[in-house]
């Protein structure tokens, strides 16, 4: 006969498994929404869109939306971004503060802006004054130019230094 703990644990290691075959169906099939995307539109442009920590707070940025649908999404690093068909669109914009140790975000502020991105382009989304404007989409250096491992070096790199991207630094750096 079974007791209610053994029982209970049953229950939870189920449920647990479940839960992480859950997930990890969840993961193939976002990769292979991605990839038929990747696949259906080879000239895609990439926006990168990077949160800045700086002393007592961290900012967080999101693209949620393009043209009123979910974008395809890419991690690299610390680095986050979606992939969009060339052209000018409308994204949907996240942006959060977050005070150190804090729950939720003191600031919130969720907006659309037009973005215009070019085939086979890399952009980085970038804001200055805490989130309320003004905001740019950055020209990155095309994959011929700079491998992706040089690129998130240097965004991390500006990062750590505790200050926004600019089409300067990219310049300095990249030529």
């Amino acid at each position: 006969m079974m007791d209610a703990l053994s029982i209970r644990t049953i229950i939870m290691l189920v449920g647990g498994g479940a839960l992480v075959i859950g997930a990890g169906l969840a993961l193939l099939i976002g990769k292979g929404t991605k990839a038929r995307f990747l696949r259906a539109h080879p000239d895609a442009a990439a926006i990168y869109v990077m949160g800045l920590a700086q002393a007592g707070h961290v900012e967080h940025v999101a693209l949620t939306m393009i043209d009123g649908h979910r974008p395809h999404k890419f991690f690299f690093a610390r680095v986050s971004g979606v992939y969009a068909t060339p052209g000018r669109h409308q994204a949907g914009v996240r942006y959060s503060v977050w005070a150190a140790g804090a729950s939720r975000p003191e600031v919130r502020h969720q907006f659309a802006m037009p973005v215009e991105v070019e085939p086979f382009g890399r952009h980085l989304l970038v804001f200055a004054s805490g989130g309320t404007g003004p905001y740019s989409l950055l020209r990155l250096p095309s994959a011929n130019q700079v491998d992706e491992r040089s690129l998130m070096t240097f965004l991390h790199e500006e990062a750590e230094r505790g200050g926004y991207v600019t089409a300067a630094a990219i310049q300095q750096r990249f030529g």
